[in-house]
């Protein structure tokens, strides 16, 4: 069943940044092997996927919920208890069990390196159509203060008049309060503003709390049937901003 676009063409536009328009390129098995290998450890494969795909999964399973996303030293909490639960789990090499924390710590620190971000292929065209409709655009994200320095080196920190991050604020999604910040900054009404992100809880109720219009990035085609617009690239959302389309959105 189709979901209607909002009727009136947006002011502006706020999106999402990780999975809505970048995501990273390397795995934590692949950062790890790395980092292992420079310190002189090699460890086989299987066991280091075992290891740190629990280190994702315990990952996984705590950052929707909880305040991990409000300050920059809680976002590196959250994931070098990870990174160390993976670790802890390698077995065959007992003498690293020391260097635990700090192979974390050199996780961690290495996701800040923009060559292990890339942007989804839709990100360049939607982008670049939407400055030619000449839509300001705006990003609000849950995220560590690499943010800004990522965008930059991806080449796309131009095409916005904000960027409002979580860990920088205190203030972490769903509050409307984040996304009532990046209203105010390009001088709008909530209700002119659509907002495009890749989370049901986070963003699109998150988004709707403050009186924006939401829309879910549904790339993988997983959900069906929801009470906001889903679209499958961001390049679909050129024609109802320009205000030429069908403002609905086949499911």
């Amino acid at each position: 069943m189709a979901t209607p676009f909002p009727p009136e063409v947006p002011g502006a536009l706020l999106f999402d940044a990780g999975m809505t328009l970048l995501f990273s390129r390397t795995s934590t098995v692949d950062m790890t092997a790395a980092i292992l290998r420079r310190r002189g450890y090699s460890i086989a494969a299987p066991d280091l996927h075992h290891a740190m795909r629990a280190a994702d999964r315990f990952i996984e399973s705590r950052w929707h919920v909880g305040p991990w996303w409000l300050h920059e030293s809680a976002v590196r909490d959250l994931f070098t208890a990870g990174y160390r639960d993976g670790l802890a789990r390698l077995q065959a090499l007992p003498a690293l069990r020391a260097e635990i924390p700090q192979l974390a710590e050199a996780i961690y620190e290495a996701y800040a390196d923009p060559a292990h971000w890339e942007l989804y292929a839709d990100v360049l065209p939607a982008l670049e159509g939407l400055q030619a409709l000449g839509i300001p655009m705006g990003i609000v994200s849950d995220w560590g203060e690499s943010l800004t320095w990522l965008i930059h080196h991806l080449g796309i920190a131009d095409a916005f008049k904000t960027v409002v991050v979580s860990s920088r604020l205190g203030l972490g999604k769903p509050d409307p309060g984040l996304f009532l910040m990046a209203v105010s900054r390009l001088g709008m009404r909530p209700n002119q503003v659509w907002y495009i992100g890749d989370t049901y809880t986070k963003d699109v109720l998150g988004a709707r709390s403050a009186g924006l219009h939401p829309i879910l990035i549904d790339r993988d085609s997983r959900h069906f049937d929801l009470d906001c617009p889903v679209i499958r690239s961001l390049v679909e959302l050129l024609a109802p901003v320009n205000g030429k389309a069908d403002r609905s959105i086949a499911l």
